[in-house]
Parts: C-alpha cells; sequence; structure tokens
C-alpha cells in the first residue's frame, strides 16, 4: 500500500473501534484532496475529544475549536481555531500601536539615539517584501510552497525509518541536513503566511 492507502485504512480501524478520544499527528499526510475532505467531515461529527497536531491550517480551521500553541516552556491555551488566533493576535498589535501613537511627537522633539537605528531596518524588512525570503510570493504561490514543503519534509522523515541510513555516516548526515533546511524553510513559509494574516 502506498502511504496514502495505508492512512486511509488507519481511519477505517480508527472509527470501527469507535474510540472516545483519537490522537492524531499530521493526519492530511499523504492524503488526496478528496481524502482530506472526507476526513475532515468525519472529525467535524465526532463526539469525542480529538488531539491534533499539523501544519495544514485549513484543515485545523475546519475541524478543531481549541487551539494549543506550544513554546517552551509556556503553553497558549486559545478557546477558537487558529485563523481566530491569529486575527485576536493582530488586533491586540493594532490596539498596542494605536496606545503608543501619543507618545512618538516628544521622541521627534529630541535627535533619536544611533541605537534606535536597527528597529527602523527590521521595520523596513518587514514593510518591504522585497527583504524577506518568501515576500515576493503571491498567496497562492505561498500556499503552494507551504504544501510542497510539508510534503518533502514528510517524505524526508520518513527516509530516517530506512535502516541501510544507520549504517552510512555520510548518508545519514546528507539526510539529516536536507531535514534541517526543509524544516527552515517551511518555518520561513509559514513566518511570511502569518505575517499577511492570512
Amino acid at each position: 500500500l502506498s502511504g496514502g492507502e495505508k492512512a486511509r485504512v488507519a481511519f477505517c480501524k480508527l472509527w470501527l473501534d469507535e474510540p472516545n478520544v483519537m490522537l492524531m499527528d499530521e493526519p492530511t499526510n499523504h492524503l488526496d484532496i478528496a481524502s482530506a475532505d472526507a476526513l475532515e467531515n468525519a472529525l467535524k461529527n465526532f463526539p469525542g475529544t480529538i488531539i491534533c497536531v499539523s501544519h495544514d491550517r485549513y484543515f485545523l480551521d475546519r475541524a478543531t475549536s481549541r487551539t494549543l500553541f506550544i513554546e517552551p516552556p509556556n503553553m497558549i491555551d486559545f478557546d477558537g481555531n487558529i485563523t481566530a488566533y491569529f486575527q485576536k493576535q493582530r488586533e491586540k498589535e493594532a490596539a498596542a500601536r494605536a496606545a503608543a501613537k501619543p507618545q512618538r511627537p516628544q521622541k521627534k522633539q529630541t535627535p533619536p539615539p544611533k541605537a534606535e537605528s536597527k528597529p527602523k531596518s527590521s521595520q523596513d524588512k518587514k514593510d518591504n517584501p522585497y527583504k524577506r525570503p518568501f515576500g515576493t510570493l503571491s498567496n497562492d504561490e505561498l500556499e503552494k510552497q507551504i504544501a510542497q514543503t510539508e510534503t518533502a519534509l514528510a517524505q524526508s522523515q520518513q527516509a530516517f525509518a530506512d535502516p541501510k541510513l544507520a549504517r552510512d555516516a555520510d548518508r545519514s548526515r546528507k539526510q539529516q541536513s536536507e531535514f534541517d533546511s526543509l524544516r527552515a524553510k517551511l518555518a520561513q513559509l509559514e513566518a511570511e503566511y502569518y505575517a499577511r494574516g492570512q
């Protein structure tokens, strides 16, 4: 069986067992669009509790109602889906910027110290898409890149299960380097995605 077929068989077995709690790690990996839609619909009608880890924001929005963000050593417990969380974060940032505005005219009366020039460059980088790694991609291209990188990352992770890899140090280092590179790329893509308020 292919990876997607194995996943579908596993979900069928789960449903036949009629559990009241399900733990899922990247459940939409290796599923085609029709299978992912079927899974989302089944989970929406599931009467029990689902604890799910996923990079698929579309899936999380449709299948979850509570979000836990792990930021070691802390954890943020948010009553809502991932889109609602980021919307609330944007509103908080906008309120904080609005509250800070009255203080700005007083700062303009005195010349800014040299140390303040660094935040300006980071702000320029934030506002200028050409200075961000994936800032020039359209939203559709960005989502496509995220999906492709997630798939490549899952395939790279599966390659570690090959027993031959443990006996070949060079190949093992190369595989680890590829995995780290894909993970870093995905982090940059997601940062760009969240920065746009997707």
